[in-house]
């Protein structure tokens, strides 16, 4: 589960969700995304975000999940803790942690304890019907991964076996081992036994008591809330990108919840005849003219965001709004899309949409030429779905007329255009939640009926991802575990971005099959590109074999290519350079992460001394002639450079194949999101380098900001942890004179080789204005350093995953102790989803440390879950973490699983916990049931922080969709920060 910022992050907006575009959208280097973006790199995902792009937000494998009934006897014990009102008969909305107008809890919920309730771990084979009946286990449901089926051509010959041991298995426990699960009970799969929802309402009310000051009228958290508001640069617009006849972009407006996709006409001589076809009313003359020559003269945009009319008025001439979300989610609670992307003519726009925030999808197509309405002028920031284009073949009331979608399905977020107007493929879901078939509509057609499957893959611990070429002549289909992939294509030769045609005698999209770039090996990681008959290959092959008899992954991703045909793995060589050097080795020094083909260039995407980076490579003949750039021969090999120590670098939407012209995203700790346009003819010509856009920050001066970039010796003695650091300048100055310890705010994450970036975030300003240091440790798990930094026997994977803590720890103790800039009571920490088990394991190992502890979304209840396999998606995570029913790994999961290592009788720091009720990722009840753990093993005379519990009722894993609403949860949990470290009243400018 690997984030955007792996592959380059291909964001228009920073304050968006970071995503991944066209080609990476659904590939994604054959890894899967995290179970959250770090805070740092992340908003509300109602924030703009680049179109044609699918949020990374995104599926993972073990935290996506249905809402189902379970059957196991622990879910049907009865809560007889006495519960409180529901918030909603006082008129709360079902999200709102609020003070009600009854009497207060003086007390936390006494969550019940049923202490002979237990899990079992290890092998099942010793326990009858009867036993597997009372326990309510499922027999047929795995207990370890199965044997690795490298040649089988059918994924039904990989799956696993549920209590047997094949030569490539681990051994299970036998007999099993018993772990309690006193707090079992809380699970409700679907959500719907009073007593656990009473029991979430008293536990939001007790919050609400212990926040009642700070969050009454006027209080501090409205406070907060305008701050962030304030920083908001509400009225905006994302950088234009051009793909085709159009400019495409996204706008928000102040007040409006949600983003809108718009467009606008290229107006040229080599389009003029495709403008006049739209029968425009409302076009007129452009000044937005693309080059002949693989350049493209972006257009100076002229709108002023301080003047009145600025809502009003088009950001380019001729503006049209063809998909407003705003109106997709009237009326609704939670509105979130995956996909859109418009077809190959661009006259029909696909999109997918989740309405509940469980993750299923709904897939429609709008009809956005000028007779479908999607032509209509803009500029209001009042567009209604009329004069948005119409949805269409809809019988369906609630949503725009004449819908086409995908009914009845459980569909995954991702959809990709065929060759043309009528096909399209998307992925459905298994009851796993895992995406694992891909589907062929024609448009028109019963989806139930007519549509086609063209591949399916049952074994649990492989994910299924579709996305096209970046030439847009074939359709990849990867399917990949964490640890090995597998790439089909099929070819779409009707159209390609050059315009050609299939050849006679080929076969027409329909008709071919899919073919497979290179059979699955174990341990091998390979993502595929094409570019002029050749793929571009990244992976992790070596020529070596592990003690296994498995490939020995190399240290990082090596770029190879070969031929473009099935079966190709015999012919992969390393790219070079024009010196004849090999340009990404797979060694530690230099991470690949993916590469953009274009006509006559590429764009490598990785890691460099901790630090993200963007390579240009140029191909051309010996004199670099126009002819001769359809070769794989690189005369030019450049590495992009900035001024700044730190930060973050990505690529930009950038849809043009032909495009001798590259946009990238640009921001660092004190600088604020700039599009920056590089020639890639010549990339060392910083001169030539244009800012398009620079994010508007309102109030922000940079000049009164300062950052950091250091390393922490880790206890190890030899492993140097980067740490970025970001603060006022007279808050430091302050410091560097006095000696006084500051507060100082703690941030990680440290799995799934996903990166904390020192990238600007606005959201941060209320606590450096307020005096407070802001700290990214960017631990081991991560891939800050490359891959070796998240990968055995170094990193923070399987055996060597409490590095991940350790690190965490080392950094909060040289922030008191050596850097003396804090101290405990003034310290700190968070993290988000598996970033919540980081914290939890580290407030364990260190609870005097911490003054102040949040955990968003956090994944707590580490063996229980990753133990039962009936919780969809666990069995993908066992090549993550490991699996506890194996003997290898039980003792060392336990070590560290934070619901398994409160200690008793301690101090620990106030603890902020919080979870959504239809979470499909890290379920609910892993917060609550670690804030029953935390209360009862603190006991009444620890002397501990208070331990508060806040569940949305109506969200799921991302929290509010709508942007001001996730603001308003933000502004929530510093509240509860700054409250809690005695600095509500501080510093406030």
């Amino acid at each position: 589960m690997r984030t955007a910022s792996l592959f380059g992050r291909s964001i228009c907006c920073h304050c968006c969700w970071t995503t991944l575009s066209t080609r990476t959208s659904t590939i994604a280097l054959n890894l899967r995304p995290i179970l959250i973006l770090p805070r740092s790199a992340s908003a509300p995902p109602a924030a703009i975000v680049p179109r044609k792009s699918v949020h990374v937000l995104h599926q993972t494998r073990r935290f996506k999940t249905r809402r189902r009934r379970r059957s196991d006897a622990a879910a049907r014990i009865i809560m007889t803790t006495a519960a409180a009102a529901a918030n909603s008969e006082n008129g709360a909305s079902a999200c709102d942690v609020i003070s009600t107008t009854n009497p207060l809890p003086a007390m936390p919920p006494v969550a019940r304890r049923c202490d002979s309730s237990f899990i079992l771990a290890g092998s099942l084979a010793s326990l009858t019907e009867s036993d597997l009946s009372a326990h309510g286990i499922d027999p047929t449901v795995p207990r370890q991964p199965g044997p690795e089926n490298d040649d089988s051509e059918s994924s039904e010959e990989s799956s696993s076996s549920n209590n047997s041991n094949s030569s490539n298995s681990l051994l299970l426990l036998d007999p099993p081992r018993r772990l309690p699960n006193p707090y079992g009970w809380m699970r409700s799969d679907d959500r719907s036994s009073r007593e656990v929802l009473d029991h979430l309402r008293a536990e939001n009310d007790y919050t609400a008591a212990i926040m009642g000051h700070v969050t009454k009228s006027g209080g501090l958290r409205d406070k907060l809330y305008d701050e962030l508001v304030d920083g908001l640069q509400e009225t905006d617009y994302t950088t234009p990108s051009r793909d085709g006849r159009w400019w495409y972009y996204r706008r928000t407006y102040e007040g409006k919840s949600y983003g809108v996709h718009c467009r606008a006409p290229v107006v040229d001589a080599d389009v003029a005849d495709d403008a006049d076809a739209d029968d425009d009313a409302c076009a007129t003359a452009t000044t937005n003219t693309p080059g002949r020559d693989g350049t493209t003269v972006h257009p100076i945009i002229a709108w002023d965001h301080t003047t009145d009319g600025a809502a009003k008025t088009p950001i380019l001439p001729d503006e049209r709004i063809y998909l407003d979300e705003n109106a997709l989610a009237d009326g609704r609670d939670y509105c979130a899309t995956g996909s859109v992307v418009e077809s190959p003519s661009q006259d029909l726009l696909a999109y997918t949409v989740d309405f509940s925030g469980d993750e299923i999808y709904e897939l429609r197509v709008r009809d956005i030429s000028a007779g479908g309405s999607g032509g209509s002028c803009s500029g209001s920031g009042t567009a209604s779905p009329s004069g948005t284009g119409n949805d269409i073949d809809d019988d369906d009331k609630e949503v725009p007329s004449n819908d086409h979608r995908i009914e009845g399905l459980e569909v995954d977020g991702t959809v990709v255009w065929g060759s043309d107007d009528t096909t399209l493929y998307y992925l459905r879901l298994d009851a796993q939640h895992r995406p694992y078939q891909v589907w062929r509509h024609v448009i028109g057609t019963d989806p139930k009926e007519d549509d086609v499957m063209i591949f399916e893959e049952l074994d649990d611990t492989y994910w299924v991802s579709i996305a096209k070429s970046s030439d847009r002549r074939y359709l990849f289909v990867d399917c990949s575990s964490a640890e090995t992939s597998e790439v089909h294509y099929l070819d779409l030769t009707s159209r390609t971005m050059d315009g050609g045609a299939a050849t006679e005698g080929t076969c027409t999209e329909t008709s071919c099959e899919l073919q497979c770039v290179a059979k699955r090996r174990k341990r091998v990681l390979y993502e595929v590109e094409h570019r002029n008959g050749r793929w571009l290959i990244s992976t992790n092959y070596s020529n070596e074999m592990g003690e296994d008899g498995n490939n020995k992954p190399t240290a990082n991703f090596r770029l190879m290519s070969c031929e473009a045909r099935p079966d190709s793995e015999d012919g992969w060589v390393d790219m070079k350079d024009e010196n004849e050097e090999i340009m990404f080795t797979g060694d530690e020094e230099r991470a690949l992460d993916h590469v953009q083909p274009f006509r006559r260039h590429a764009v490598a995407v990785g890691r460099e001394g901790g630090i993200p980076r963007v390579w240009i490579l140029r191909f051309g003949g010996a004199e670099g002639k126009e002819e001769d750039a359809q070769t794989l021969d690189v005369v030019n090999f450049t590495r992009l450079d900035f001024p700044e120590e730190a930060y973050d670098v990505g690529l930009g939407p950038n849809y043009e194949y032909t495009s001798t012209e590259l946009v990238l995203s640009y921001d660092s700790l004190i600088t604020p999101l700039e599009s920056i346009l590089i020639d890639m003819d010549d990339p060392d010509n910083v001169d030539a380098r244009r800012v398009l856009k620079q994010k508007n920050v309102p109030g922000y001066d940079k000049s009164l900001y300062g950052c950091e970039r250091t390393t922490v010796t880790a206890r190890d003695g030899s492993t140097e942890i980067p740490v970025s650091l970001v603060y006022r300048k007279d808050v430091m100055e302050k410091h560097t004179a006095s000696g006084r310890t500051v507060p100082v705010h703690l941030y990680g994450y440290g799995s799934y080789g996903s990166n904390v970036e020192a990238d600007f975030s606005s959201t941060r300003l209320p606590l450096l204005k307020r005096g407070m240091v802001y700290v990214l440790a960017h631990v081991r798990g991560g891939g800050e350093m490359g891959r070796q930094w998240y990968e055995e026997p170094n990193g923070a994977k399987f055996l060597c995953k409490k590095n991940t803590f350790n690190d965490f720890v080392d950094v909060a103790r040289w922030l008191v102790e050596d850097r003396k800039l804090t101290s405990p009571a003034q310290l700190s920490c968070e993290g988000r989803s598996a970033g919540g088990l980081l914290i939890g394991a580290s407030v364990n190992q260190a609870p005097r440390l911490f003054g102040v502890a949040i955990l968003g979304v956090p994944f707590v209840d580490v063996v229980p879950t990753m133990i039962d396999a009936s919780i969809p998606l666990t069995a993908g995570e066992w090549e993550e973490w490991g699996c506890p029913n194996e003997e290898k790994y039980f003792e060392y999961m336990m070590s560290y699983c934070p619901m398994h290592n409160v200690q008793e009788g301690v101090k620990y720091p106030a603890m902020l916990l919080t979870g959504g009720l239809h979470d499909p990722r890290v379920q609910y009840w892993e917060p609550a049931k670690f804030a029953a753990v935390l209360r009862h093993n603190q006991g009444k005379e620890s002397g501990s922080g208070p331990v508060c519990l806040k569940i949305d009722m109506s969200a799921g894993h991302f929290s509010a969709s709508d942007r001001y609403k996730y603001l308003k949860e933000l502004s929530f949990d510093y509240a509860f920060l700054l409250d809690q470290l005695g600095i509500a009243n501080g510093r406030d400018k």
